[in-house]
């Protein structure tokens, strides 16, 4: 399952417009069925028309996988890759090119937040760099900047991801949500306690707090 959702910011009447794409393998509409080709437009389509103060949001909850990197920017030397439903026929999604979708072109004073719940998650984005937090607070920020000086990083813009694991790791679904996995459904309870007033620091407490009652091994 994966689902995109693009913000504008609020109005004066404090309200939120949103754009919306979600894709299941339950759907009848074959545009919204999770193949590759339908992700791969999906994260062009949240990039389009991108403008200073938008915040987007990318999710994807589903199969992750890894291989073998030949680019030489990969520090474990292994590529990220997302496992569309067509994988086996259409191939996987690599994170070279989610970086080129969804981070490189982020503008300035434009922000994304991307969730993914997947195996083999941790650098899904090709992020340049990696941070590691403890459920305590204590984080140690690592350099995944490639030798070959290639850019991985925005075009101004602020990107985070929350992954699901780390690139050596697999992902776990709990009984708590039926069809989630952990990390998307700690977000989805945190979602619904309501976030409004809640500054980053105490909502990345609240999100801790609720991988540690489901047993999250923290990074």
């Amino acid at each position: 399952m994966i689902s995109t959702a693009f913000l504008t910011p609020p109005t004066r009447n404090n309200q939120m417009h949103m754009l919306l794409c979600c894709f299941a393998e339950e759907q009848t509409d074959p545009y919204k069925i999770p193949t590759k080709h339908n992700i791969r437009m999906a994260m062009y389509w949240l990039l389009q028309g991108c403008q200073p103060g938008d915040s987007l949001v990318f999710h994807y909850s589903g199969h992750g996988a890894q291989q073998r990197s030949y680019s030489g920017d990969e520090v474990d030397g292994m590529d990220e890759t997302l496992c569309p439903l067509d994988f086996e026929t259409q191939g996987m999604i690599v994170d070279d090119e989610i970086n080129a979708a969804l981070v490189r072109p982020l503008p300035h004073g434009a922000k994304l937040h991307a969730l993914i719940d997947a195996c083999h998650s941790g650098t899904a984005l090709d992020l340049p760099f990696l941070c590691r937090m403890s459920r305590t607070g204590q984080y140690v920020w690592e350099d995944h900047r490639p030798r070959s000086g290639v850019w991985k990083g925005t075009s101004g813009g602020e990107a985070i991801s929350f992954s699901g694991c780390d690139d050596n790791q697999t992902s776990a679904d709990t009984s708590v949500s039926s069809g989630l996995l952990i990390l998307s459904t700690v977000f989805v309870i945190i979602i619904r306690i309501s976030l409004a007033n809640h500054a980053f620091m105490q909502f990345i407490t609240l999100f801790y707090y609720f991988l540690s009652k489901v047993c999250f091994t923290l990074l």
